[in-house]
Order: C-alpha cells, then structure tokens, then sequence
C-alpha cells in the first residue's frame, strides 16, 4: 500500500549497526528485496525472520522489545569486577489473550561470548526483585520440578497504599530455558535421571549435530534488601557467590531455617534450593518455606542459576525465562502460589510449542448508533481481517483430543458484549461480577447448537467442561442493547 505510513517504532528498528567495531547486522527483520538491507521504505520490517548472519533468530509475542547490552562498555561500579566480554541480544514480550496468558511475560536472551578466552565454572543467573505490591512484607520459594522461583505476601493482607490488599497475587519466574553443560561433567543437569546424555538433531540439509544436557535451574538463593550476610552483594566475588548458592561470608547455603544453620528446622545439610516446600529431590518428604522457617516478611531479592559450564569464545547460548503472576480469590496469602504454578505449567507449554499461541479473531470495527433510552451497536469486519464475513478459522495445537483436524480448529461463532466497571478491566476479569458484566450475546445461524467451555480447576489443576452455552440462532450483527 504506497499510502501506508508506518510506525516510528519500525521506521527506527535497529537492523544495523551505526558504529565501527560493531556486527552490521542486529536486530531481525523481514528483507522484501533480497538486497541485505534494511529499508522499511522499501517494505521491509520487522520479522520472525531474520535476514543477516543469523537465521535462528525470532521475535516473539504481540509486543515485543528489543535491545542489545554487553558488559564492556563502560566501568563496573556495580560490582568493580572485571568485564568479560559479553554481548546480550534481548527481547521482552507478550501475548493478548482472554486467559491467564493476558497477565505473563516472557524473556529471551542469546548471549554470545565475545571474548578470545574461555570462561571456567560459568553461571547464568536470572535476577529478580519482585516488590509485589507493598514491597517490603514479602516472601520467596521456590518449585525446583518446575524450575520457578516465586514471591508472595508474608502475611494475609497487603497493606499501604500500594498493597493488594487481602488474597494478595503471588508472582512466579520460570526458568524455561538453559545453557548447555559441558561433556562427561558427571552432573544430571537436567534432572531426568540420566548423565552425560547427548541429544542428537538431525538438521534439513540431513547434518547431525550433538547437543550435551541442558542446565535447567541449578541453584535457587534468596538475600534481603540489607547490608547483612545475607543481604545486598557488593563485590564481584559476592555476586559469583550468590550465582553458586555461597553467602557473602564465604558459607554454602543449608537446607532448613535461614539457610544459615538456624532457625526452625535449620540444619548443616549443603543444599541448592532455598525454600522449595517439599520439592527438592535430595530432601524428599521434608517441608522448607518462609513459614515453616517462621520468617520476618521483607524486601526480598532473589536469584535463580544455572551452571557449571565452561563458556568458550564465541560460544552462543539462549536464556529463555517467564513470568507468571495470578491472584486467588480467596485462601489467604499462600492460595496464589497454587495458583501461580498451575499457570506456570500452562507457560511452559507454551514455551515447549515455540509460543505459537492463537491468533483469535481479529476486533471488529465498532459502530454505536444512539437513540432515545437504547444504542444500537455495529460490528463489522473489513476485507483485511481475519474474521471477514465472520470466517476465522484457525487450529489450536492444545487440542489432542480431535479424531480430524477439522475438529482441532477454533472457528468464530459468535459476538458477546460486556460492560465493564472502569477502563482498568482487562480480558481475564470478565468473569468477575464485581467488574464485568455479560449484557448481549449473539450467535451466527450454523449447525453448532450449543458451546462447552472448558475451565482449568485451580485445585485439581485439569481442565474440565463445567458450562454449555446455548446457542440462540441470531445473526452475526447485534441489535440494540
């Protein structure tokens, strides 16, 4: 279309580099013409595609942002530790969704090593200062089978003018994605009760190539917001100790209490999980917390790693992380923590599909006609939408369950019209009486004479069919409500 204007966001897209010293090519984009560069007046834009010395490359989610960091550009006045010669290319996105996806976020991060030396006993680590709501009453665990560190409230209710209130939310980080180990380290780094396995992939050209174990979260260490022995790293060695599970004082974390040999349940016991509940495969049947420990709520920080595995020049590895947050309705404080990991392992199947989430209907164009006590609503979809003449068709790839592929596709059957509370209410409150409102629904004349919507059970954490929706035989345009 020579009429279209695109976005800043695209005119500006840092495909290539503008300074000497650096790869000319950056950020994945869309080559229309073949020619190498980047020309967004030439059409090209940004792509799951890219064009460039990296055809692995992909963007991800609704919105995605994109930026490239290295740790050689500038003083460490952070940790005053030396630089390593590293280079992130980064992305942050996020799906619009009607579910609990609606609330998550998801991280990707290929880190290459630039420097001409390898790096021995190397960690990744995710970092997390979570503040969930009034930041400084909060509590920290974690599920080491699913790889999530969490946060929730220390007590039942959230005060202070930035507080949840009661049935506080809970916040979880997922680590999806490690780097890979080194060959015959001896460690199960990926806990499936095998060591040293390679992973054989077979590439299109028919090249084989042998992946060692992937290192999923290896070490999960909590610190206070405080200049204690168990608060705030400030040198370099700090940081490296909190990536290995090692406090401040030089003093391996143990298993039970304040990770320090005391407190209830404290023990001498070396371990890699602070405050896993009852997952932690080398303590089976034993419960650790913040609650069994009988903590003091606080502002907690928290780390999740994985390594050891030595960094080779060159060398690319891909951190992939997500963030679950979810609120119960009730339960107190720890209900949302449930509720996080349930949603959680919805993340990682997304995760394990390649985020390839449906796409849904496109939003109708939206035309309101006033009349006296009444408006008539419109809704019409153009030429350009997926859902022109009302035909979305679209598979879900979750649907397993289909005996044809024509019963694995969602297809559009239908408008339903809420009125919400405040513009605050997003897709996932719609169930919410107190903030939405069910006023109009309309049907489209087919043979589909009724809809069975499946609801994830918070408690037994299956989906399960636990209302049908009539249909009522109107036309795809609504009338006055």
């Amino acid at each position: 279309d020579p009429t279209y204007d695109p976005p800043q966001s695209i005119k500006d897209w840092p495909a290539h580099s503008k300074f000497p010293g650096e790869d000319y090519y950056l950020a994945p984009f869309h080559d229309v013409d073949g020619d190498g560069e980047y020309n967004w007046d030439a059409g090209d834009y940004p792509d799951y595609n890219i064009t460039g010395t990296d055809n692995d490359a992909r963007l991800y989610g609704d919105q995605t942002l994109f930026w490239i960091f290295n740790d050689k550009g500038n003083i460490h006045t952070e940790t005053g530790a030396d630089a390593l010669g590293l280079e992130i290319h980064a992305q942050a996105f996020g799906f619009v969704s009607d579910n609990e996806v609606n609330d998550m976020t998801f991280y990707n991060y290929k880190i290459f090593n630039r420097s001409t030396t390898p790096l021995n006993d190397t960690y990744f680590g995710q970092w997390v200062d979570p503040d969930l709501g009034t930041y400084d009453d909060d509590y920290v665990g974690c599920d080491v089978n699913l790889g999530l560190g969490f946060c929730y409230n220390g007590d039942p209710e959230d005060e202070g003018a930035k507080g949840y209130g009661f049935n506080p939310p809970a916040i979880g980080v997922d680590f999806f994605q490690g780097p890979y180990s080194d060959s015959d380290d001896g460690i199960d780094n990926d806990r499936d009760g095998l060591y040293d396995e390679l992973d054989t992939i077979v590439g299109v050209a028919g090249d084989t190539t042998f992946l060692t174990e992937q290192i999923i979260m290896s070490k999960f260490m909590y610190y206070n917001n405080d200049p204690s022995e168990t608060g705030n790293p400030s040198t370099g060695s700090d940081f490296y100790n909190y990536l290995r599970g090692i406090w401040k004082d030089n003093v391996p974390m143990t298993y039970g209490g304040n990770g320090k040999g005391s407190g209830p349940g404290a023990t001498s016991d070396p371990c890699n999980f602070m405050f896993p509940g009852v997952s932690d495969p080398m303590f089976p049947n034993q419960e650790w917390s913040e609650v069994t420990a009988n903590n003091t709520p606080a502002d907690r920080r928290f780390l999740q790693s994985a390594g050891p595995f030595t960094l080779e020049p060159g060398a690319v590895n891909t951190i992939t992380t997500g963030v679950v947050w979810a609120r119960a309705n009730a339960g107190g404080n720890t209900a949302s923590v449930g509720l996080v990991k349930i949603y959680d392992k919805e993340a990682q199947a997304l995760f394990d599909n390649n985020f390839n989430i449906l796409n849904g209907p496109d939003a109708p164009d939206m035309e309101i006609r006033e009349l006296d006590k009444s408006l008539i609503f419109s809704l019409l979809n153009s030429e350009s939408s997926n859902n022109y003449n009302e035909s979305y068709k679209e598979r879900d790839p979750y649907i397993t369950l289909a005996s044809n592929v024509d019963n694995q596709n969602y297809e559009f059957q239908g408008y339903m019209v809420y009125q919400l509370k405040d513009p605050t209410v997003s897709v996932t409150d719609l169930d919410n009486p107190d903030k939405a409102r069910l006023v109009f629904r309309s049907d489209i004349k087919d043979g589909v004479g009724g809809i069975v919507n499946q609801y994830l059970d918070p408690l037994l954490g299956v989906y399960t069919p636990v209302e049908e929706v009539p249909s009522v035989q109107e036309s795809g345009v609504l009338g006055g409500v």
